[in-house]
């Protein structure tokens, strides 16, 4: 049987973008069913044609470089694939810590890259629901080549940094400062720590702070707001898709003011979505 919201949105679906999208779309997203819409970007050509082996029907998947504008840009490939960047890794820093052999740069590769509203426009996209970036540092790049998707979004994943991994890199403050700007509220961050190399691998410590994975959502005031605006011609979709998103992120007491205080949903939609919450409780 078909969840709430795999019927609610078959007519509209979720649209997200994945940036960085080595490994595939998450889990998180899967109840969607095929009421969802991925655009996965990723660059690098083994990581891009592992994505077209598995991807679904309803997947958009382009090997192209984002940035803030149409722009050749340097990648420094480095010995692990994963963390090769548009900026040079720092070194002086990375060595402190355990395996800094991953960053050593291997060549360097030259991409012809383009804002994501240009990419978007030229696969007939018109609009985002969720954005997710993990680009080794070139996040703020990107945000700023997406400047007309943020009255339409409802959250962005992202990944920070708190200490200078790569040289010249924006930080989580840069970051943070941007997005806030925009109307989103930080809700929060899976934390990475590191630690030093010399440690004598009995010390129960956390390490250093080096990165983690922002989630920055609308509040469900801004999801009301935007409502009494009339930005979007169907209030019911706008406020399922953001009931998906607050769910799909463990945020129960968002979607419970969501539900308590909207207008637009009928009984019924109100006890399924309850139940299909109560239900991702339990799990």
């Amino acid at each position: 049987m078909k969840n709430i919201f795999i019927n609610a949105l078959q007519d509209q679906p979720f649209v997200i973008a994945d940036i960085g999208a080595a490994g595939g779309l998450r889990d998180r997203w899967s109840d969607l069913g095929s009421s969802i819409l991925p655009i996965l970007f990723e660059p690098e050509e083994e990581a891009y044609g592992n994505l077209i082996k598995v991807h679904q029907d309803n997947y958009i998947i382009i090997r192209k470089a984002l940035y803030r504008e149409k722009e050749t840009i340097t990648l420094y490939i480095c010995r692990k694939a994963e963390v090769s960047s548009i900026y040079k890794p720092n070194m002086d820093f990375i060595n402190n810590f355990y395996n800094p052999e991953r960053f050593e740069i291997l060549g360097e590769d030259f991409l012809e890259a383009d804002t994501l509203s240009n990419q978007l426009k030229q696969n007939d996209v018109k609009k985002l629901d969720f954005i997710k970036i993990d680009t080794q540092g070139s996040e703020l790049e990107i945000l700023k080549g997406s400047e007309n998707l943020f009255d339409d979004l409802i959250g962005i994943e992202v990944e920070v940094e708190f200490s200078e991994l790569y040289i010249g890199q924006p930080l989580f403050s840069d970051v943070h400062n941007y997005i806030s700007n925009k109307g989103f509220t930080l809700y929060d961050i899976k934390c990475q720590y590191w630690k030093r190399r010399l440690h004598n691998g009995n010390i129960a410590n956390k390490g250093q702070l080096i990165f983690g994975d922002a989630l920055y959502i609308k509040s469900p005031e801004e999801i009301i707001n935007n409502i009494s605006l009339s930005s979007f011609d169907d209030h019911v979709t706008y406020i399922m898709k953001a009931l998906y998103v607050y769910i799909s992120y463990g945020l129960y007491d968002l979607a419970q003011q969501i539900l308590s205080n909207s207008s637009e949903l009928t009984s019924e939609n109100k006890t399924q979505i309850k139940k299909y919450m109560s239900n991702k409780i339990k799990k």
